[in-house]
C-alpha cells in the first residue's frame, strides 16, 4: 500500500504503481479503499486492469482496448448497456468481438 500513499503525496497520476494481482480479498479491498481516497481528494487515478469487476468498482470511465486500439470508451454502465450485456465482462467480450469460452469451440476441438 506504500505506492498508493506515494501517489497521494506526489499528486501525480503517474507517480506510483499498485499491483493488486495476488492480493488476498482483504488486502485488495483495502487497496481499493485507498485508491478511492486518492480520487476523493481530487487526484486523477489511472487504473490498468484485466479485471472488469475492479474497473466497475473503481472507474468513472473505462476504455476498452483490443489489440492496442481503444474500441470503446465510456462509463461502465453505458458500455454495458451499449453492448446489450449484463456485466462489464460480457460487454468487453462483445465489444472486442469475442465470445465467452463456453460458447466457443475448445482448443482441442479446433485441433481435430
Amino acid at each position: 500500500m506504500a505506492a498508493v500513499i506515494e501517489v497521494q503525496g506526489l499528486r501525480r497520476a503517474d507517480a506510483g504503481s499498485v499491483r493488486v494481482l495476488g492480493l488476498d480479498p482483504y488486502a485488495r479491498r483495502d487497496t481499493w479503499e485507498q485508491i478511492r481516497a486518492v480520487r476523493a481528494s481530487g487526484v486523477t487515478v489511472v487504473v490498468v486492469t484485466h479485471f472488469m469487476e475492479e474497473a466497475e468498482r473503481l472507474c468513472d470511465r473505462v476504455a476498452v482496448v483490443d489489440r492496442g486500439r481503444v474500441v470503446a470508451f465510456g462509463t461502465p454502465r453505458a458500455l454495458t448497456a451499449d453492448a446489450g450485456a449484463a456485466t462489464l465482462d460480457d460487454a468487453f467480450l462483445a465489444l472486442t468481438g469475442r465470445r465467452p469460452l463456453h460458447l466457443e469451440e475448445t482448443r482441442m476441438e479446433q485441433l481435430r
